[in-house]
């Protein structure tokens, strides 16, 4: 025969369930607790993470712009600073036509023009076989008003002094000419920005050559050179400076120590060097 709950049995389950169901809240409680914990951990571990690699790429992404942006107007302030393509109307003259000169006037393929009006200057040797025609003409430098010369070609191996007066002048241009000495007062052209000497006889600088604080290119590939000027040290306005060669020119290629490259580019930090072909 079973025993039929008692009075007794019934306060035991009332008294005991109740401890239980405490211990499970507690418990339940505790472990959500610490579900919340571990999810605020990995959800901080996961956005740290994230936070970190957007905070990466956007750094690096500003820098990727800033040199950009550096690059581009470097770019554009080299530009601005090269012999422009809208230059002025370009006269081509020769030695021979030069003795025309009268009264600040020319005559230029039959018609007379003022001195004054000529910006942008090409200049050409005579007849080759005529030696006063190839000697440089001293008239040049009453052109007070150019701003562009260009003294390309072979027959002129020396430029007098006297290219100072020419105090407007923001670029020369010797490529493929013969000239193989530069005027020590060319260091007075305080306004010259450019200069090419590319495939001439040059083989050294004035000694004032640095004095040229505005002049920003420099281009000397394929010149006579046995090491790099001394002058090239001091001329920190440079912005581009060309001392390469190409496979024509190796007789002339300049061939420089690597102590002097080195040298060179320590000193001019702000300056883009070509060096070697």
């Amino acid at each position: 025969m079973e025993r039929s709950s008692g009075y007794g049995d019934v306060i035991c389950q009332l008294k005991l369930n109740p401890l239980k169901t405490n211990n499970e809240i507690k418990y339940n409680r505790g472990f959500r607790f610490l579900k919340i914990l571990l999810l605020i951990v990995i959800t901080s571990i996961i956005g740290g993470y994230i936070g970190c690699h957007y905070l990466a790429n956007s750094f690096a992404e500003s820098v990727k712009d800033g040199v950009t942006k550096y690059k581009s107007n470097r770019e554009r302030n080299l530009e601005a600073r090269k012999p422009s393509s809208k230059r002025p109307k370009l006269f081509t003259i020769s030695t021979s036509e030069l003795n025309s000169l009268n009264d600040g006037t020319i005559n230029i393929g039959g018609e007379q023009v003022s001195i004054e009006e000529i910006l942008n200057l090409k200049l050409i040797p005579g007849d080759a076989d005529d030696e006063e025609n190839n000697l440089f003409p001293s008239q040049i430098f009453e052109f007070t008003n150019l701003e562009y010369l260009w003294i390309g070609m072979r027959g002129f191996e020396v430029m007098p002094e006297g290219v100072a007066r020419l105090t407007k002048l923001k670029s020369i241009d010797f490529q493929h000419g013969s000239i193989n000495k530069l005027p020590t007062d060319i260091s007075e052209l305080q306004q010259l920005e450019w200069l090419n000497l590319l495939w001439t006889s040059v083989n050294e600088l004035p000694d004032n050559f640095s004095e040229l604080n505005n002049l920003r290119y420099l281009h000397l590939g394929c010149t006579q050179f046995e090491s790099i000027p001394s002058e090239l040290y001091d001329m920190n306005n440079l912005e581009t400076l060309i001392l390469s060669h190409d496979d024509e020119c190796q007789e002339k290629r300049i061939v420089f120590k690597e102590s002097e490259t080195v040298e060179l580019k320590r000193i001019l930090t702000n300056t883009e060097l070509k060096i070697g072909r």
